[in-house]
C-alpha cells in the first residue's frame, strides 16, 4: 500500500518546492535566492530538493513550464478565433 501513495507524495512535495521556489524568485529574484533558502522555507534538506530537481536551474525550468503551456493554449485559442465575427 505504501508504494501507491508514493508517487502522489513525491508530486506533492516537488509541487510545494515549485511554490516556494515561485515565492522566493518573486521575492528575491532568481539570483538572490538559494536552494538552501528554499529548502529552509520548507523544512526540508537541499538533499531533498536535489532527489526532486538536479539544479536550481531546472527548478526554474518547472516553474515557468505552466506559464508558457497556458500562453501556448492561449495562442492557440486566439489564432482558431481569428476568423470568426464577434456574436
Amino acid at each position: 500500500m505504501t508504494g501507491l501513495s508514493t508517487p502522489r507524495v513525491a508530486d506533492d512535495t516537488a509541487s510545494q518546492i515549485r511554490q516556494v521556489a515561485l515565492d522566493l524568485f518573486s521575492e528575491q529574484g532568481f539570483d538572490g535566492t538559494s536552494l538552501q533558502q528554499i529548502a529552509d522555507r520548507l523544512g526540508v534538506t537541499k538533499a531533498a530538493l536535489y532527489y526532486h530537481y538536479r539544479s536550481k536551474d531546472e527548478l526554474l525550468a518547472a516553474v515557468v513550464e505552466p506559464l508558457f503551456t497556458n500562453l501556448e493554449a492561449f495562442m492557440d485559442s486566439a489564432e482558431s478565433s481569428e476568423g470568426r465575427k464577434p456574436a
